[in-house]
């Protein structure tokens, strides 16, 4: 196409009189003012949207400033505590302060094994951060799954970069809780998250097989007990052989992604890592692991 082009400005600039190179050099000024104008005009409509519809803090909900990055404030992000700024557990990512002599956290060496390969997650769950994840997870922020999804983009860029992937596959959503919210959270940071990494999504692979009490609060043991048998795998899904991104919002005990995780490797998974946007870090036992 270049070269019909070229051909064009030469024939059309000996009738004219002029070399082509010349014609050619201003039609590309003429571009780059273009572009330029049509940059500027973008931010002059874009801060009068701003001024007509705010772009609030997906955390804190506080108007941001044009001079800060949309979705996060500056403040907000500098409280945010991100788990890159830690030494984390290499098998559920975990934060902690002391580790074992393989660089494994003290639930992890001493409780069931974990079903997944890896787990890893973007910042830690506390007072701060809460309050955007929950916010999000009761539909007042559809925004937040995308944002939320390019954290976990980014965060994978740094703890994956050599692993592959064939499909994301959210937990298993609870139907109940989907139809009060009006939303499924995973869902929909399942598919910024393919859009953002190019992985596909495959939506319904995990299905929840009888309701459970709510987990949040639940011990350990309680949430194993209440999980057995309570997820299934799609009949319609056909993952053998395939490497699978298991994704949630909040990973607490990591009893759900183990649970998820043991069904998804029945069902012929290759492996199964997993990332979460927030983990909930507990204080840290000492301890040696062999």
């Amino acid at each position: 196409m270049s070269y019909i082009f070229y051909g064009f400005i030469v024939k059309t600039t000996r009738l004219w009189g002029t070399r082509p190179q010349s014609l050619i050099a201003l039609t590309g000024r003429a571009l780059i003012v273009r572009r330029q104008r049509k940059t500027y005009m973008n931010r002059i409509l874009r801060n009068v949207r701003n001024l007509i519809y705010p772009t609030k803090c997906i955390f804190c909900n506080i108007v941001t400033d044009f001079g800060e990055e949309r979705y996060i404030c500056n403040e907000c992000r500098d409280r945010l505590k991100f788990c890159r700024d830690f030494s984390c557990c290499k098998k559920c990512g975990k934060p902690q302060i002391s580790l074992g002599e393989r660089g494994i956290c003290y639930d992890c060496a001493s409780r069931l094994p974990k079903k997944f390969k890896r787990a890893e997650s973007v910042i830690k769950y506390d007072s701060m951060s809460s309050a955007g994840i929950k916010r999000y997870k009761n539909g007042e922020s559809e925004i937040s799954g995308k944002v939320f999804a390019v954290l976990m983009a980014q965060r994978m860029g740094e703890v994956y970069p050599d692993t592959e992937f064939d499909i994301i596959a959210g937990v298993a959503p609870s139907k109940m809780r989907t139809m009060k919210r009006g939303i499924d959270p995973v869902q929909v940071i399942c598919r910024y998250l393919s859009a953002e990494t190019g992985i596909p999504y495959k939506e319904g692979i995990l299905l929840r097989t009888k309701r459970i009490p709510k987990q949040s609060g639940l011990a350990y043991e309680k949430r194993i007990k209440n999980l057995k048998g309570a997820i299934g795998m799609n009949p319609k899904a056909d993952i053998k052989g395939k490497r699978i991104l298991l994704v949630d919002d909040v990973m607490t005990t990591g009893t759900t992604l183990n649970e998820n995780a043991e069904v998804l490797k029945e069902g012929g998974a290759k492996y199964v890592c997993a990332i979460t946007l927030a983990t909930v870090a507990k204080e840290p036992k000492t301890y040696k692991n062999g």
